[in-house]
């Protein structure tokens, strides 16, 4: 491999930010991991290097870089930036870590101000407002020309995946308020499998944020953008989420949990009403998750 590339992607591991899907798509490009993690993942990423297995050259290719894009605040702990200060740096920030070092990390940005920042929606109320932003969804890699076909019996679905013991995203909450409902709970699947279970439901419960300590609500993951490309309707607990005027705000239905099953009961047994949104909802994915506007998003 050589040690010349204009961009270095660089990463703690291949679940961040979606850097897996865009990776192949940056040009004279190469993706440094610091951990394995995601298999599937990996896959997914031609060119990547394991930093703890090859330290010397992913040194070297970072020092002869002329930009360096960093997938989730979790990353800067393998990262020196102050030492490429002299190159265009980019932070996008799409993880916990942000929420649990929120202060150290609002000082670090305020303090290198030459990162360029992109920010999920859920965590922009986190982020100072003396650090310049943008807006940032991941691109996901799904064929949204493909034919999708629903089962019959309306389907609810939501994937915790790792994070279901520990209660993350609110999992044990969704399933005891639809307990009488046809949900399946997607968890240690690959992504792909996700991805063919997700085709066949209705209506996707993202996360129902309870009691975060963080005083975290909820938002829109990758979970969420992929139930939308797949035609169903995206629940989340979250506040509204503002894009503007950076991009259109996403149609997903944003409630706080005690409205979760008021919100699922207005869908039930209405498929027009279902199929309505989740075709304006898959319009909206379909604009903003796209390679080029993402690509064009992080790198302009």
């Amino acid at each position: 491999m050589m040690d010349n590339y204009d961009t270095v992607l660089f990463s703690n591991d291949s679940s961040y930010g979606g850097i897996s899907f865009i990776a192949d798509h940056i040009e004279n490009s190469c993706t440094i991991l610091v951990h394995s993690v995601r298999k599937d993942f990996n896959s997914m990423i031609s060119n990547k290097l394991f930093f703890k297995k090859n330290p010397i050259e992913c040194n070297a290719i970072l020092k002869n870089s002329k930009r360096i894009i960093i997938f989730g605040t979790i990353s800067l702990d393998n990262i020196n930036v102050s030492k490429y200060r002299d190159k265009e740096i980019i932070l996008v920030i799409t993880d916990t870590t942000f929420l649990k070092k929120n202060d150290s990390l609002n000082k670090f940005l305020m303090n290198n101000s030459f990162i360029k920042v992109l920010i999920m929606p859920d965590l922009i109320p986190f982020i100072s407002d003396k650090i310049k932003y943008k807006p940032y969804f991941q691109h996901i890699n799904i064929d949204t020309d493909q034919s999708i076909q629903k089962y019959d019996e309306l389907t609810f679905s939501h994937s915790p995946g790792l994070k279901y013991k520990s209660n993350l995203k609110g999992s044990k909450f969704i399933e005891k308020i639809l307990h009488d409902q046809k949900l399946i709970v997607i968890k240690n699947k690959t992504w792909s499998e996700c991805v063919e279970i997700k085709k066949k439901t209705h209506i996707f419960i993202d996360q129902m944020i309870i009691n975060n300590k963080f005083k975290y609500a909820g938002g829109i993951g990758k979970s969420g953008l992929e139930s939308m490309l797949l035609k169903n309707i995206l629940i989340t607990s979250a506040p509204p989420l503002i894009t503007e005027p950076f991009f259109e705000n996403p149609p997903s239905i944003n409630i706080k949990p005690d409205e979760l099953r008021k919100t699922i009961d207005s869908y039930v047994d209405d498929f027009e009403k279902i199929k309505g949104l989740s075709n304006k909802q898959f319009e909206w994915a379909k604009k903003y998750t796209s390679l080029d506007f993402v690509k064009n998003n992080i790198l302009n």
